[in-house]
Formats: structure tokens, C-alpha cells, sequence
């Protein structure tokens, strides 16, 4: 017989994301509840704070992952994320 630990998240268990610059790892942090509809004032930057990078095709997607989950929302959905092995 094998246990395993899973993780649930439901999609209300969802509702921060982290967004780290490709070109130069810089990180933001936000509430899904921010990221505005596509063509609506959004609360992602457009390029990243630090390096200027253009950040518009994540901003976008970002937008229809909300979108996409808020929908979701409306069935019983749930994400089973196995729990890493402890490292010892």
C-alpha cells in the first residue's frame, strides 16, 4: 500500500499570483481580484518595474486565467498538487 499527501486547492483557494520578469527575475505579487478584464485599466503593470521588460502578452494572460477560473468557480473544481517529498 503507498500513502501520499495531495494538496486540494479549490478555486477559491486561488487568489494571489506571482509574476517573475524572464529577463531579469524581478517579482510582483497580486490579487487575482485586481487583474481587470481585457481592454479595462488593469492592475499588472504593462512592463516590469524593474527592467522595463514589456509584460503585455502575461498581462493578457493573466486576464483570461481570471476569467477562466471565475467561471470555473461555478462547478464543484478542484486541483489535487501532490505534495513534494521532504528533503532530507
Amino acid at each position: 500500500m503507498r500513502v501520499s499527501k495531495v494538496l486540494i486547492l479549490e478555486i477559491s483557494d486561488l487568489n494571489t499570483i506571482s509574476i517573475e520578469c524572464a529577463s531579469c527575475g524581478a517579482r510582483v505579487l497580486m490579487s487575482l481580484k485586481d487583474v481587470a478584464p481585457p481592454g479595462k485599466r488593469s492592475e499588472i503593470p504593462g512592463k516590469c518595474p524593474s527592467c522595463d521588460d514589456n509584460w503585455q502578452e502575461i498581462r493578457i494572460g493573466v486576464q483570461k486565467l481570471r476569467d477562466t477560473l471565475t467561471w470555473l468557480g461555478k462547478y464543484q473544481v478542484a486541483f489535487h498538487v501532490p505534495k513534494p517529498a521532504a528533503k532530507g
